[in-house]
């Protein structure tokens, strides 16, 4: 039951981070690597896309991870 709940609050953290790191992705950065975003009053940095996307892939590798783990043997 464990294995199951921590595979799925992963699994949903490496879905949230990879929408992230496609969204941040698309923004029109400047020369110095940033987006203000006005409506919001917002400052974007680009290398955020680089953090996000090393997050989507670390939380999607510890759900694989807690799906094989332990995994009864067959025979």
């Amino acid at each position: 039951m464990i294995r199951g709940l921590v595979t799925a609050v992963f699994a949903g953290l490496a879905i949230l981070f990879a929408a992230l790191t496609a969204l941040r992705a698309r923004l029109p950065y400047d020369e110095a690597g940033r987006y203000f975003d006005p409506a919001d009053a917002v400052t974007y940095d680009q290398q955020a896309v680089l953090v996000y996307g090393v997050l989507a892939f670390a939380a999607a590798v510890v759900a694989v991870v807690a799906v094989v783990w332990k995994r009864p043997a067959r025979s």
